[in-house]
């Protein structure tokens, strides 16, 4: 490579948010003024600045000026590149280690670090060391520093104040800015959304209907300025991505949730998905817009590919109906001339496969099913205004009584036990094996053995702690439910809004005898209703 024609001395500065409370002497305008110095001092003409304010020194690839300073080294017009110390440069040590001993050498190209005392041009071996040194203690101080942050927005999340951007439907509290208040004309459009998702209509669909009433996006909202009174037609083009976020974000429930997305490290700001059970989340921080009922229900809908059938209808069953012997659902299909049925969905896939099906079709009529489903929820509709649902409640208690929790109770603490067996005799295996007592060939053996069986107690144990939990909450279940119930009166027909309302699922058995027998039919059909299962 020729040799280094540049005559550029690079001053780098940089200044991010952790840190701010580092003081003055590390302000931009403090690190100007001792690299000018430096450079004075060292008889360097051709200054430049590159000024990164505000950007972590953990990443090398998102610092604009860092950028441009290291494509004018590559172009070969820098000859120097000053820092006041290498933190400023980055608290990546990989990364600061590779650009001092490997790019800048290659390109000719010195630098100095002025408070660490460094010059790449004139070092010793134990300057080198101790340039490493303080890399990784840079480092070291980010990752520090990145898990003080989120140590304290975690307790400010778990506190209810809101630390993301401003949903759609809300404002900041002028008296709180990290609370939130409901913007009153955002929020009809949000319960619009969520009342039109109940009715059975997609997201395109809704798109179209926002746009034909001229409500504008959540994006337009955001870039058009205070004063002005223009609205673009783009203004109204929602999309389907802002409508799925819309009705699955629980901010609109009054729940503030923190950490749904998160950067893959401190070194890597990468963003990913955090799994639903690792978020945090503040229960009723601000108020809600829609009610905990109706965002559970859309829930439920928005795990079902609700497609649209050859007619362009979409029949209210769809995601209920479940197999009672393989738990598949059970799908809609019409055949000439024939009245429209529901059949098991792993039945018709093998059989439409030419393999045998490992279920039976446990096939009922359309209308069938409507009319049991109808009499049976209008039976208990009528039930819960004799009585104010009184003999419901009793009955569902007494289906929880003591006796039920009580096995579960015993169960749970011998599956605890079970548990306790199994770590001390993995422990005893680990002791013996590393005595010299067992083989590591047994050890391996045994040690599967039981980390298999470990693993399936573990299972059972959450499966009844969840049940204990369940049969304490039984009273506030069938609350809920009758809350729900009684709004409905006097029902002549079912619609897709009342059977997420009510239902969970619909269990459909497999018939005595198939349609086309001359026997008596009959087919059992079970009704799992909404916080109270089946009733």
């Amino acid at each position: 490579m020729a040799k280094n024609k540049g005559t550029i001395t690079a001053l780098y500065m940089r200044l991010s948010v952790e840190d701010e409370h580092l003081g003055e002497s590390y302000s931009i305008e403090s690190q100007r003024m001792i690299l000018r110095k430096a450079a004075k001092d060292y008889c360097f003409t051709n200054l430049s600045e590159y000024i990164d304010d505000g950007t972590s020194g953990t990443t090398f690839d998102r610092r604009d000026s860092l950028l441009r300073m290291l494509q004018d080294v590559e172009d070969g017009k820098i000859s120097v590149v000053m820092v006041k110390d290498t933190s400023r440069f980055g608290r990546n040590a990989s990364m600061v280690m590779y650009y001092v001993n490997v790019v800048f050498p290659k390109m000719e190209v010195r630098f100095m670090s002025i408070d660490r005392n460094f010059d790449s041009f004139n070092k010793s071996d134990t300057d080198d060391f101790m340039f490493g040194i303080s890399s990784m203690f840079d480092e070291h101080y980010a990752a520090d520093i990145s898990r003080k942050v989120k140590s304290a927005q975690r307790v400010r999340a778990q506190a209810g104040e809101f630390l993301a951007d401003t949903p759609y439907g809300y404002r900041r509290r002028e008296d709180a800015k990290n609370r939130l208040r409901i913007e009153h004309d955002e929020a009809e459009v949000i319960r619009q959304i969520f009342s039109w998702t109940l009715e059975g209509h997609g997201t395109q669909q809704i798109a179209s209907m926002l746009h034909e009433r001229r409500a504008i996006r959540p994006g337009a909202i955001k870039n058009i300025p205070l004063r002005s009174t223009l609205r673009k037609m783009d203004d109204y083009s929602w999309n389907t991505g802002t409508l799925n976020k819309i009705l699955s974000n629980p901010v609109y429930v009054g729940d503030t949730v923190y950490r749904r997305r998160m950067n893959r490290s401190f070194k890597d700001h990468t963003s990913i998905t955090v799994p639903e059970e690792d978020w945090i989340v503040a229960r009723d921080t601000h108020d809600a817009i829609v009610t905990r009922e109706v965002f559970e229900s859309i829930q439920k809908i928005a795990k079902v590919k609700r497609r649209p059938d050859k007619s362009g209808n979409r029949q209210i069953f769809q995601g209920l109906i479940k197999c009672a012997d393989c738990g598949a659902s059970l799908t809609l299909f019409r055949s000439d001339g024939k009245a429209p049925s529901f059949s098991c969905n792993t039945y018709r896939a093998r059989a439409y496969k030419g393999v045998k099906p490992s279920c039976t079709g446990h096939q009922i009529k359309y209308d069938e099913l409507y009319g049991v489903v109808l009499r049976k929820i209008s039976g208990l509709i009528a039930d819960v205004a004799k009585d104010g649902g009184e003999a419901i409640r009793k009955s569902i208690l007494k289906q929880h009584q003591s006796a039920s929790s009580d096995s579960i109770a015993n169960s749970f603490k011998r599956l605890n036990t079970r548990d306790a067996e199994i770590k001390r005799t993995i422990k005893k295996l680990l002791e013996q094996n590393a005595a010299g007592v067992i083989s590591d060939e047994m050890f391996a053996e045994m040690y599967s053995t039981y980390a298999t069986e470990q693993k399936s107690v573990a299972a059972s144990i959450r499966e009844a702690e969840a049940k204990l939990t369940g049969n304490a909450n039984v009273a506030d279940n069938i609350k809920r439910f009758l809350a729900v119930i009684s709004k409905y009166t006097d029902l002549t027909e079912l619609t897709r809004e009342l059977l997420m309302d009510l239902v969970d699922k619909i269990v459909v058995y497999e018939a005595n005898v198939p349609y086309r027998s001359r026997c008596e039919r009959h087919q059992k059909v079970d009704i799992y209703y909404r916080f109270i299962g089946y009733f």
